[in-house]
Parts: C-alpha cells; sequence; structure tokens
C-alpha cells in the first residue's frame, strides 16, 4: 500500500538551487525508495550535469548519491561509482517526469511512467538531504539551466503502476 512521500519540494523558481535537510528521507544502505521529479530544458545540458535527488552530491565515497543527471549516453542516475546509464535523451520544451525506483538491490528507472533501465546496485548510508539542481559532483562548475519541479522521495520502492499514475495524475 502507498503512502505518501516523506519530502515534497516547495515551488522552486525556474532556475533556483536548492538543498534541502530532510532527517526521515531513506538513506539507509538497503532502504527502498522512489525519487520522482519533472524536468524541463530547452537545450541539452552539458554531459555529467546533475538534476537532482538526495545523498551526498559530491564525487567520493562510492555507493553514496542518488541523482538523476545527464551524461553522454542520456539520461543516467548517478550513485557515486555504481551509475545506472541509459541511451534515452532527455526531451527538449516539454515537462518531462524521471522516476527511479529501489527495492534494496535494484535500481530502475522510468521517463514519463515507463521503465528505461535496471540494474542491481549495492548502496551505502547517505546523508538525509536533496539537492536541486546543485554543481555538478566533479569539478563543481556545472549546473542544470532547466527548471526542475515537484521532487518528491517515498521510504518506498513504488510500483510501476503508481509510477504511471504519477505520470497521468499532474497538470504538465
Amino acid at each position: 500500500m502507498e503512502h505518501g512521500p516523506v519530502f515534497r519540494s516547495p515551488e522552486l523558481q525556474a532556475g533556483t538551487s536548492k538543498r534541502f535537510q530532510e532527517p526521515a528521507l531513506p538513506v539507509k544502505a538497503n532502504a527502498p525508495w522512489t525519487l520522482n521529479l519533472y524536468c524541463k530544458i530547452d537545450k541539452q545540458p552539458e554531459d555529467r550535469t546533475i538534476i537532482a535527488g538526495f545523498g551526498r552530491a559530491i564525487d567520493g565515497r562510492a555507493g553514496t548519491g542518488r541523482y538523476f543527471t545527464k551524461f553522454p549516453g542520456g539520461i543516467n542516475f548517478w550513485v557515486c561509482n555504481k551509475d545506472v546509464q541509459t541511451r534515452v535523451p532527455l526531451d527538449l520544451g516539454h515537462w518531462q517526469m524521471l522516476t527511479a525506483t529501489y527495492d534494496g538491490s535494484k535500481i530502475r528507472l522510468y521517463k514519463n511512467g515507463q521503465q528505461i533501465a535496471e540494474e542491481e546496485v549495492e548502496l551505502t548510508d547517505d546523508q538525509a538531504q536533496v539537492n536541486v539542481m546543485p554543481l555538478d559532483a566533479w569539478e563543481r562548475v556545472r549546473r542544470f539551466g532547466g527548471e526542475v519541479r515537484d521532487v518528491t522521495v517515498w521510504d518506498q520502492d513504488l510500483s510501476p503502476v503508481a509510477i504511471k499514475r504519477l505520470w497521468i495524475a499532474p497538470a504538465k
């Protein structure tokens, strides 16, 4: 049975980078979770640009960080040294929904309610913080140049049906 998210971002001004501390985040290594957000861009971000996520937003400690990023192949889910990569591009000019779920062993990625990747990933305990459009985790110079809204984190692995409902439900 689904319940509401443990974190929901407040309304953010377009182009605003923001960090939130949230003690209820599911940051233990094997804790299930779901990360969902909407983003919109007019041009492709540079490779290795972070969109949003939770945990550490800095490179260096394997298994930390749970972030949607843009990498050379397309949408990437960055977990330090344990990424889940796709060849699916970000769309230009309209809102899209990105979702990642973790059941304690597998990360599944979705775009607009459709699964685009699945991979076993071993996470480690992380920091209880959400970052929206932070500087990149490597050189600390790239920032997402689009808009991000409605970032939510659940302390459960939402089902594919629930994820499709998230895509259908809100006004885009």
